[in-house]
């Protein structure tokens, strides 16, 4: 995760433009996902793209497919409290926000305590710079998240 958000910056530096982002819940304007296709092919009108900075395939605008671990989205989301999930995480007007690398549908949380371990020295699945969730849709599944730079809230812009 750590090496995808180094991919997110390496973009930045050639460009000097942030990945383009879109609202997926139109009724509600605090959640953005980043166009992490444009990681692996190039958007029009951008200069100075050296990509692609993956070589993964792209599943569609928003996510790319990472052979072991599924989709790979980049999302925008508070990074200045407690989340208790991700839906507390969103980059609300006002607040102070991140870009965070975001790999959903592990099975287990035993990767995501030995990379809290790591990052955060084992503070918890909902603080830090590593998070996780565990949701309930027929079986139970968590969504990995960690921060990769620091980003202007889009709310207040």
């Amino acid at each position: 995760m750590n090496e995808i958000g180094k991919v997110w910056e390496s973009y930045y530096l050639d460009t000097g433009d942030e990945l383009s982002h879109t609202n997926l819940n139109k009724a509600d304007a605090a959640f953005h996902i980043l166009k992490s296709k444009e990681l692996v092919e190039k958007p029009t009108g951008v200069t100075n793209w050296k990509g692609p900075y993956l070589q993964y395939s792209v599943a569609d605008t928003h996510y790319l497919d990472h052979p072991a671990y599924g989709n790979i989205r980049f999302a925008i989301f508070r990074d200045d409290r407690t989340w208790t999930d991700w839906v507390d995480g969103k980059c609300v007007s006002g607040v102070s926000c991140s870009i965070w690398v975001y790999l959903p549908g592990f099975t287990t949380d035993t990767l995501a305590k030995s990379i809290d371990e790591r990052v955060d020295g084992g503070d918890g699945l909902i603080d830090g710079n590593f998070r996780w969730y565990s949701f309930t849709s027929g079986s139970t599944y968590y969504d990995y998240y960690l921060k990769v730079a620091p980003y202007r809230n889009i709310q207040d812009t």
